[in-house]
């Protein structure tokens, strides 16, 4: 690895591990932006950094996550302070809490937010929330993309997610929203949540862990009982993973497609159809195609720096 390239490994640890802090400001952010613009290869790496941060902060995730046991960032911290030694000693700069009230996510970007209740945020690519503190309620607006809450356990206060329509309320569990075109998908991780759409309040459905389900912006719910490794695969974004499991390859594609500025085409439309395996990082738009190369025995054309074409 050259001088330069461990320079941004140290800077990508050191920012992620500001990130858990509760102090993060405007003047933060704008330090945060401006490294990552300043060479392209900085988000990946962010991307590839959070993943690990996120990896070690999920048997806290699985169990519950009780915010007054610290035990677990301190493990996180001590894992990654050896990447961290060298840029504290040349950065200044700390994580942002929720005074910002919306927090928003580049193209392959995953954003990890503490709420002011205790609760916490992880966003997908592409993704923006708006938060808004009320007495007794956390609303928090999902504007476009996906985020997976850990709501905490507050049973003085609701935990509210909007988007578009469609309300989902919860407290004490772990869930995720993502929005799409006529409606929202909700999974269920642990404990259990309410949804329902426009006014029909009176016409919500109950979701518990392993539960998914896509609400229609029309009223139409759909429910289906998955199991948990299922969800799980579809969750995987949190550890920076794409988790193919008989997938066709253009869903495949899609996903990918997702995460990167640099596009992956199907220029066989025939072959979209076959079913892929694996597991592989979000950020490995070169690496998968080539194995898709392999798998299928079809061409691969990874020669522009926008775009790699299959078939």
């Amino acid at each position: 690895m050259t001088g330069n390239a461990q320079n941004i490994e140290d800077t990508a640890a050191y920012w992620v591990a500001r990130m858990d802090a509760d102090d993060w400001g405007a003047e933060d952010e704008a330090q945060l932006q401006s490294w990552l613009n300043a060479d392209p290869r900085r988000r990946g790496e962010l991307a590839r950094t959070q993943a690990l941060w996120l990896a070690l902060d999920r048997p806290d995730a699985d169990r519950g996550g009780d915010r007054e046991d610290a035990a677990p960032v301190y493990r996180r911290r001590g894992v990654l302070a050896i990447l961290c030694a060298t840029a504290a000693a040349s950065l200044a700069g700390v994580w942002y809490f929720d005074s910002a009230r919306s927090y928003e996510t580049e193209l392959g970007e995953i954003r990890r937010v503490t709420l002011s209740d205790g609760s916490v945020a992880t966003i997908n690519t592409a993704s923006r929330i708006a938060v808004h503190v009320e007495k007794k309620k956390e609303l928090i607006r999902l504007d476009h993309g996906e985020a997976w809450f850990q709501v905490a356990k507050r049973p003085d206060r609701a935990f509210v997610v909007e988007t578009g329509a469609v309300t989902v309320r919860a407290s004490g569990t772990a869930f995720s929203v993502r929005r799409l075109d006529r409606g929202s998908e909700v999974m269920v991780t642990e404990g259990s949540v309410e949804t329902w759409c426009g006014s029909t309040i009176d016409q919500r459905v109950f979701l518990r862990a392993g539960d998914r389900a896509f609400i229609s912006e029309d009223g139409m719910i759909r429910k289906q009982r998955a199991i948990a490794a299922s969800i799980d695969r579809s969750l995987a974004w949190r550890a920076g993973k794409i988790v193919l499991l008989g997938d066709p390859l253009d869903y495949a594609i899609a996903e990918f497609n997702r995460y990167n500025h640099r596009k992956l085409v199907l220029l066989d439309p025939r072959i979209g159809v076959e079913q892929l395996d694996g597991v592989f990082r979000f950020d490995d738009v070169e690496g998968f195609a080539r194995t898709v190369g392999q798998v299928l025995s079809v061409k691969v054309d990874a020669t522009k720096s926008d775009v790699v074409r299959i078939g």
